[in-house]
């Protein structure tokens, strides 16, 4: 099967491109979302302490350890008998990644960043003044973060794709609908996934080591 799938990619087979095309576009949708609500979250509770907070940096980190492909799936189809539609895909993907890429960062931000917090503020900076500050600190493992948070989205919709080939039989919920018939197209789907993730990853790491030489 896995030479099947092969071959289905390197045939660029229409049905199986324009599922990858459809994934991608829901991914970006997921990570604009995660990116944009957890990395906030993760530096405002790194950075500040109040009540509760330990339990707060204990559920995201717990978070992590979630079977999130295999719950989404089973409580989508528990609840509608049907998978959820592309715009409910894109919400709970973006559910299940907020909370990791809010933890990861909150970790970033625990370590010394009060400090700078405290001399920031003394200086008389802003508090939009001390965060700018501070993420400029932070470059380098915000960018871990972000490329965590990305590699989490792909493995999700990767996995996804594989479990409705191989357990459901059914196909990715996609607006136009472009129909996978066998478990070798459902592979080569998440094969492509998989490979324009690591594209993804190698050109952040590029950039990035540009940047430090």
């Amino acid at each position: 099967m896995l030479i099947e799938a092969l071959q289905l990619l390197i045939q660029l087979n229409g049905a199986v491109f324009l599922n990858i095309a459809n994934a991608l576009e829901v991914a970006g949708y997921i990570i604009i979302l995660a990116l944009v609500t957890g990395l906030p979250i993760g530096m405002l509770t790194g950075v500040h302490t109040f009540r509760f907070r330990r339990l707060v940096l204990y559920l995201l980190h717990i978070w992590l350890f979630l079977p999130a492909t295999g719950l989404g799936i089973f409580i989508s189809y528990l609840h509608t008998d049907q998978f959820i539609s592309p715009l409910g895909f894109i919400f709970w993907g973006a559910l299940l990644t907020i909370p990791i890429i809010a933890g990861l960062t909150a970790d970033v931000f625990s370590s010394d960043s009060r400090a700078t917090r405290d001399e920031t503020l003394a200086l008389g900076a802003s508090r939009w003044q001390m965060y700018a500050t501070m993420a400029r600190q932070k470059r380098e493992q915000i960018y871990g973060v972000v490329t965590v948070g990305i590699a989490r989205v792909f493995t999700e919709i990767g996995g996804f794709y594989l479990m409705i080939s191989f357990v459901f039989k059914q196909g990715f919920p996609s607006v136009p609908v472009f129909e996978l018939s066998n478990a070798p197209e459902h592979l080569a789907v998440a094969i492509g996934l998989f490979l324009f993730g690591v594209l993804v990853y190698s050109g952040l790491h590029i950039v990035q080591f540009k940047k430090d030489t």
